[in-house]
């Protein structure tokens, strides 16, 4: 292993994460970098989903058992490349989070695995599919290896078994699967080569991107610095409150200088419904369709129950007979116009059974 590439300025290196968010966005990317403190606060949603990873990601780990955890091992960037560095050279049959550098960029690899004289890479996902950023995501950490670890035989990215039954224990052979990338990797070395220039060249110009609000705050997701790039657009009138209309047909009107609900006409030709809207914004008062709600209600018979349910899906499945995010009742709740009732089940042994019972109990009732 090349220990200058390894070890080059890594309080400056460009990491994964960062360099996602370069391809979605510059000005994401600058942020990142220069201004993380104007990142949004992490909902508990997506807070959820980042357990859910590590989960998923932990018990993938007994894949390849015995193995040496860096992160566990290493306060900072430097000390997990130096010790990643040691441990190669030690020829480490299984490292897990494997730090590497080169050109910049900053990766931890999943799981590094010694097979004879070649290292074969492992990179976890807590889904079913491969998508797009997944790749692209794999393709990066390989480029890195590649030319970092000049034995690198192959890279693969590991996910769900969306056809696992679990049964009494779980069976990580059976619940993961795995994909190599190797191919798509080698086909895109250059394009990371050049990726990865522009990065650093937005970083060494250190001005703030002059990029506008567009599709990429969304893609492939909300982006973290939403509030502080969108603070200035987003008020009462906002186009981007109307419902209905997809972000395309917004942008397109944004970008044509229509930017608040008023300046919407005719030209625009969209959905009759959206005009209401507009006068509803305009006359500061609710539009209200009389004769259909009276249609509506004109063809309910008393009497009548309102029913509200609450779906759970682990990523990990741990009910037998279920699957990997099986989605699974666990609350239900009715009320027929004068009480409440509703039936809940924790799961701490498998009580679908007693949900459905319960169930018809309160449908029947």
């Amino acid at each position: 292993m090349d220990s200058k590439k390894l070890m080059s300025n890594p309080v400056n290196l460009i990491s994964k994460t960062a360099y996602l968010k370069f391809e979605q966005c510059q000005k994401a990317f600058y942020f990142y970098k220069k201004h993380p403190y104007l990142r949004d606060k992490v909902s508990i949603d997506k807070q959820l989903t980042f357990n859910r990873g590590h989960q998923v990601g932990d018990l993938a780990q007994t894949l390849f058992p015995g193995g040496t955890d860096v992160s566990k091992s290493s306060k900072n960037s430097s000390e997990a490349l130096e010790l990643t560095k040691t441990l190669i050279e030690n020829k480490t049959a299984v490292i897990y989070e494997a730090t590497c550098a080169f050109n910049g960029t900053l990766i931890m690899i999943d799981i590094l695995c010694l097979e004879g004289e070649k290292y074969t890479a492992y990179e976890v996902k807590s889904s079913f599919k491969i998508s797009d950023i997944y790749l692209k995501d794999a393709c990066l950490q390989y480029y890195v290896l590649k030319n970092a670890l000049p034995n690198l035989e192959d890279l693969f990215l590991v996910t769900l078994n969306q056809d696992y039954v679990f049964e009494n224990e779980i069976n990580p052979k059976q619940l993961f699967k795995k994909r190599s990338v190797k191919t798509e990797s080698e086909k895109n070395l250059p394009y990371f080569e050049n990726q990865l220039f522009e990065a650093q060249l937005i970083l060494e110009q250190n001005k703030i991107p002059n990029i506008p609000i567009g599709k990429q705050c969304f893609k492939p997701y909300t982006c973290d610095y939403f509030s502080n790039c969108w603070k200035d657009t987003v008020n009462e009138n906002s186009i981007f409150n109307l419902p209905i209309l997809n972000k395309e047909k917004l942008f397109e009107w944004y970008d044509s200088g229509i930017k608040t609900i008023d300046q919407i006409g005719t030209e625009q030709d969209t959905k009759a419904i959206i005009y209401k809207i507009k006068q509803a914004y305009t006359e500061n008062k609710p539009i209200i369709d009389k004769e259909r709600i009276s249609t509506f209600l004109a063809k309910i018979r008393l009497p009548v129950a309102a029913m509200d349910m609450e779906m759970w899906g682990p990523a990990i499945p741990k009910i037998n007979g279920t699957k990997p995010f099986e989605q699974l009742p666990y609350l239900v709740c009715f009320f027929d116009g004068n009480t409440h009732t509703n039936v809940f089940i924790d799961y701490i042994v498998d009580e679908r059974k007693h949900f459905a019972q319960q169930y018809l109990v309160n449908m029947n009732d």
